[in-house]
């Protein structure tokens, strides 16, 4: 019997440790400053109350670093912007052709950066994708915040 509750407190312990980790503190950013959002995690931008998930890969056909080829390629980046109760999945671009803006309600969400960046004998681990992002606030010619748009 004791070996059996020895047993038992060691899983409930490891279950308590497995649930105390995955409860992590949220990232937080500034608003106008420039932060690295690793995928399957979210920020917060807390002085608006607007969080930021970094969803998944959607593409990734950059050309390999150590290759020459006639076309850069194109990575995109899948995020999912949410303030309060309107929210909004979109996909951002390396591609500077492509789509590297999201604009929701009064916000701008510029990606400035993904990396890694391809090698030809290196598959990329997509748990290693890390994402520069840039979110502004627009604002009128008075320095006034716009008001909200309805989506």
């Amino acid at each position: 019997m004791k070996n059996f509750n020895t047993k038992l407190l060691l899983i409930l312990i490891f279950l308590v440790c497995i649930i105390l980790m995955s409860c992590q503190n949220p990232i937080t950013a500034d608003l106008n400053k420039e932060f690295d959002l690793k995928i399957n995690h979210e920020v917060l931008i807390k002085s608006e109350n607007l969080k930021i998930k970094f969803l998944s890969i959607s593409e990734e056909s950059r050309c390999p670093a150590d290759v020459v080829c006639f076309w850069e390629g194109n990575a995109g980046v899948v995020l999912k912007v949410q303030k309060d109760s309107a929210s909004v999945t979109d996909t951002l671009n390396t591609f500077p052709q492509f789509q590297t803006l999201i604009t929701f309600l009064q916000y701008k969400i510029t990606l400035k950066k993904l990396v890694p960046y391809p090698v030809s004998t290196q598959p990329i681990d997509t748990l290693k994708y890390k994402a520069t992002l840039l979110v502004t606030k627009e604002v009128d010619g008075r320095g006034i915040e716009l008001a909200s748009s309805s989506l």
